[in-house]
């Protein structure tokens, strides 16, 4: 069993790791710039000479990195605090639909023709509807008591937004439109720029961590039957309900940086709970840094194995699914011995 210490080394050390490679990625591309170039540029005035090498920095690389680190850490914390309060670890972001949603958001706006903050806010906008829409059908069935019912409720409301994504593509253009949703779809990182919904993006995953930790004996109490749960003082469906709109607020962020991005959620919690064990207050922090590093590491691979840039989902996908299935055999010795 690893000690608080151990475990707190381990994420700092995780952080500057993930800094390192952050900072590293930066200098990557087809248009070279060295360390000492990055540090050069940090606070001085931008003239003629240094004006392209000052733009490719910090409008375009800096910016690229730093949605591929909350990309990767949101859908990481979401999956974390979803698995956290359902008790299941096979759970991810797309419980309560909320990742059909936004995809569904996401490509009504590429039919409307909407520029790309247009997208990405309808993208935003759907995924929370659908996490509310989930709320309501499971406080019809069953007052909001139960967490099937709410699982239930997610399920219906993903079928129901999966079939409209269907009906956009059968109404969208085959030769412009349609290419654009399934590029969507596939998930990407091109789109990112130093605006707007990256500075929100920035802002939710900051103080999500925050409210993750600051909940970690909540939600590690939520794990035991509602009975013990409540004699411990802790509101079971008030701190669902809160742990929901945190994940789905992260979840909901991250499509609409950057498309959907399958797998993080699901296979990155299993790797946290394996290494730091089951306490929330250090498995969630090491689960979004952890999270941040892997996307951030496909992300590189995707832009630089081949001449075109690769769908970061399919790249995820092929990483994710080997990785879960050694990290359910790990496990399933360890329980076993």
């Amino acid at each position: 069993m690893m000690s608080n210490k151990r475990k707190i080394g381990l994420i700092i050390l995780l952080g500057i790791l993930l800094c390192a490679c952050g900072f590293y990625v930066v200098t990557l591309g087809n248009f070279h710039i060295d360390f000492a170039s990055i540090l050069a540029f940090v606070g001085t005035d931008m003239s003629e000479e240094n004006a392209l090498s000052h733009f490719v920095i910090f409008e375009i690389r800096i910016p690229h990195v730093l949605a591929a680190i909350v990309v990767g850490g949101s859908l990481a914390l979401s999956g974390g605090l979803y698995q956290g309060i359902v008790g299941n670890p096979l759970v991810s972001p797309t419980i309560l639909g909320v990742l059909n949603g936004a995809s569904f958001g996401a490509g009504l706006g590429i039919l409307l023709g909407l520029n790309i903050f247009g997208i990405e806010a309808l993208c935003f906008v759907f995924g929370i509807v659908a996490m509310l829409l989930a709320l309501a059908l499971s406080w019809v069935f069953d007052n909001g008591r139960s967490i099937l019912m709410l699982i239930l409720g997610g399920m219906i409301v993903s079928a129901f937004f999966g079939a409209g994504m269907y009906i956009l593509k059968i109404l969208a253009d085959p030769y412009n439109t349609l290419p654009s949703i399934v590029f969507w779809l596939m998930g990407s990182l091109s789109n990112a720029k130093a605006d707007f919904p990256l500075y929100i993006a920035c802002a939710v995953f900051a103080l999500s961590m925050a409210f993750s930790v600051i909940l970690s004996r909540s939600i590690d109490i939520l794990n035991l039957d509602e009975q013990s749960a409540q004699s411990l003082g802790v509101n079971v469906r008030f701190m669902r309900i809160i742990c929901i709109c945190i994940a789905t607020l992260l979840a909901s962020c991250s499509v609409a940086l950057a498309g959907v991005i399958g797998w993080v959620g699901l296979v990155i919690p299993h790797i946290a709970r394996f290494i730091m064990g089951a306490n929330h207050r250090f498995m969630l922090p090491f689960c979004a840094l952890f999270g941040a590093l892997f996307l951030l590491i496909c992300d590189t691979f995707a832009r630089s194995a081949l001449a075109t840039e690769i769908p970061l989902g399919i790249i995820t996908a092929m990483v994710g699914i080997p990785i879960f299935v050694i990290t359910i055999y790990i496990n399933k010795r360890a329980l076993n011995e």
